[in-house]
């Protein structure tokens, strides 16, 4: 009888063991692809050095009767939702980084028209190209804190951003 305890209590321990293993797995990419607060060793600017260009024209969608007008839902639909807010994102469900859940499109919008988690600026400035923490991360590429992590968006998809935030960040 001890026999067979001592090999059912090994077989568990090495299915626990192998559990934890890819648990670990799981997390450290999650912590790669996420990032991770260590990762920010310099702070976020409060502002760029020089405002975002505005004036580009090469949008990947947001063009409303020959004008360049996108909506917080198409930004949310076709940018941040997929490319943020997914389930294996960053910004997704009750643990999303740095309280920015962009996985809804009424608390995704909220979240950005308030403070930072840290309440040192605002996530998005309406009219504002230069300062707010949004447009600092997406436009200054290859820093710890740059988003997405680990990418940088396409031209074309800024540019929807800049137009967005220079109207007025409008719902």
């Amino acid at each position: 009888m001890n026999r067979l305890f001592s090999s059912q209590t090994f077989t568990g321990r090495r299915k626990a063991g192998r559990i934890n293993q890819a648990l670990c797995a799981v997390s450290c990419v999650g912590a790669i692809a996420c990032g991770t607060s260590d990762d920010e060793t310099r702070p976020v600017p409060l502002c760029l050095a020089q405002a975002a260009d505005a004036t580009c024209t090469e949008v990947a969608y947001g063009i409303k009767n020959g004008t360049i007008a996108p909506t917080f839902n198409e930004i949310f639909t076709r940018t941040l939702q997929p490319r943020c807010g997914s389930n294996a994102s960053c910004h997704a469900g009750s643990n999303a980084q740095h309280g920015l859940r962009l996985d809804d499109e009424a608390t995704a919008y909220q979240n950005l028209m308030s403070d930072n988690a840290a309440g040192t600026t605002a996530r998005v400035i309406p009219n504002d190209l230069n300062c707010g923490e949004l447009i600092v991360r997406l436009e200054t590429p290859n820093e710890p804190w740059t988003m997405p992590k680990g990418d940088h968006l396409e031209e074309n998809l800024l540019c929807v951003i800049r137009h967005w935030i220079a109207d007025g960040a409008q719902p």
